[in-house]
């Protein structure tokens, strides 16, 4: 499963390169959808450093925050004054951007007959090129691609595709010549869930023969589909002692796999949190409490150890990379590891030490992204849900500044843990849209919702040109994906307004 980089400064510019060995298998938009005028234009030529700032350094105003210097109850926590990073020794971001350059589909691909003995998938399709050009295939799934927000690495000789969806399931796409005028398009799943996969593939392959209608697909995941189950959400409400210490016995659960000396025990905390803080896969009551811990690391008033090693372990790995005893963990691991398999989707754009095992730089790759899906999910829930103990209809302007004031508290809690400031974390996330644009996409979300709360995080964002960081990763997305370009491009709307 763990696979050495080939190439550590490969990018999508390089010569495309051959797929791995064969194997039988292991294991809407607020833009305008991207047409064929679209796919034809050079993305190469957009540049965005000719966009202003909308931070205005000549201005004398004072930054008006959601909260005062006063201290006032309230649901999540004491108050603070406005926190502000510029106050210690963070400088500001340069606005040095390079010119976007992505593969949006292929551009000569070349087919190759299906090797003898070879155990095709299952997951194949057979085209008959009378019926359907090879240009409109691959135009079909290059667009397929985009709508189900999957990030690909096309390979022109021969044929095919590495592919890695949102859930971090990894895919190889072959496009095989078989008789004298057919294609037969294969997927196979390289990692990740096979339940997850076989929904994938089956859009996949429907893009394939033209039978995939990305007007009618539905992301789940966007936040307006929360909303809108939230009156029955709340009625699966429960107070009782029971469901409140079932809730506490997950999260302990959950923070002891954090503290196991395996990596794939820790890995399976970060996954079990991602479950936990998502109320379409558990109870509403459940869900506020791990978002408590994640964002807090404390329940109102209420001290549980839990709460904290959650709340520090998620900001330690989203925003260092580190965990405390790695070096316990990376000990038996090899350096050295040679494999026949490429990993297309490691970031390239990352520091790495060439003592560290690639078994451990692929895992934290992972850490890394269930980090930024448990934020996101907690921010989403939090604020979705903020008027908890109410009605819908009740939410007052008190409870809004509570949640204000719950943003000013929580960048001063990651500041205290990891002396670094997470709105700058996240935009350098939301920078690599290119090269990882799962995380950009998660790293969008969350800074959404924290620009909508706070005007001064807002105006902190545009100090380190964070309207022309999203606008840049909106335009990624409009030609490769669709759920990065939805949570960017409002991203740059909140910072705009």
């Amino acid at each position: 499963m763990d696979r050495q980089k080939k190439n550590k400064h490969d990018d999508y510019s390089r010569s495309p390169g051959a797929l791995p060995p064969l194997s039988s298998g292991r294991g809407a938009s607020s833009f305008d959808a991207a047409g064929p005028q679209f796919r034809a234009m050079k993305i190469d030529s957009f540049k965005t450093p000719g966009i202003r700032s909308q931070y205005d350094p000549s201005s004398s105003k004072p930054v008006v925050g959601v909260s005062s210097g006063k201290k006032s109850k309230n649901p999540y926590g004491s108050s603070v004054s406005s926190y502000s990073p510029s106050e210690g020794n963070n400088k500001p971001l340069s606005p040095d951007f390079k010119p976007i350059s992505v593969q949006q589909t292929w551009e000569n691909p070349q087919l190759r007959p299906i090797p003898s003995y070879y155990p095709l998938e299952c997951s194949n399709r057979v085209l008959d090129l009378d019926d359907v050009e090879l240009d409109e295939i691959t135009s079909n799934l290059s667009d397929a691609f985009r709508i189900l927000s999957i990030q690909a690495k096309y390979l022109e000789n021969p044929a095919g595709a590495a592919l890695l969806t949102p859930e971090l399931v990894e895919m190889h796409l072959y496009l095989w010549k078989r008789g004298d005028n057919q294609v037969c398009v294969e997927v196979q799943r390289r990692g990740g869930d096979s339940v997850t996969f076989h929904r994938y593939a089956r859009h996949i392959l429907e893009a394939a023969s033209g039978d995939f209608d990305g007007g009618e697909y539905k992301d789940y995941s966007d936040s307006r589909y929360l909303k809108a189950a939230e009156k029955l959400l709340r009625t699966e409400l429960s107070k009782s002692e029971k469901e409140l210490e079932e809730s506490l016995m997950a999260i302990e659960f959950a923070a002891g796999l954090l503290k196991k000396d395996r990596l794939d025990a820790r890995m399976l905390g970060m996954e079990s949190l991602c479950i936990l803080t998502d109320p379409r896969k558990t109870c509403l009551s459940t869900a506020m409490l791990v978002c408590r811990a994640v964002i807090l690391g404390n329940n109102q008033d209420e001290q549980h150890l839990s709460f904290t090693e959650i709340h520090e372990f998620v900001l330690n790995i989203v925003q260092k990379r580190f965990m405390i005893d790695e070096d316990s963990l990376k000990k038996d691991m090899i350096v050295d590891y040679d494999s026949d398999d490429e990993d297309f989707f490691n970031s390239e754009d990352q520091d790495t030490d060439g003592e560290i095992p690639p078994e451990y730089q692929n895992a934290m790759n992972n850490f890394v992204n269930y980090g930024l899906k448990i934020l996101s999910n907690a921010w989403e829930v939090m604020t979705t849900f903020d008027s908890f103990d109410t009605e819908p209809e009740q939410t007052d302007h008190s409870q809004s500044l509570s949640i204000g004031i719950l943003v000013d508290n929580f960048r001063q809690s990651s500041f205290n843990v990891t002396n670094e400031d997470i709105l700058k974390t996240l935009f350098k996330e939301v920078s690599r849209a290119e090269t990882r644009a799962h995380n950009a996409c998660l790293a969008g979300k969350c800074l959404k919702i924290l620009c909508s709360l706070s005007e001064h995080v807002s105006s902190d964002a545009g100090k380190i040109f964070g309207y022309e960081t999203a606008i840049r990763a909106a335009r990624i997305g409009k030609s490769t994906n669709a759920r990065l370009e939805k949570e960017c491009g409002e991203l740059a709307q909140v910072l705009s307004g």
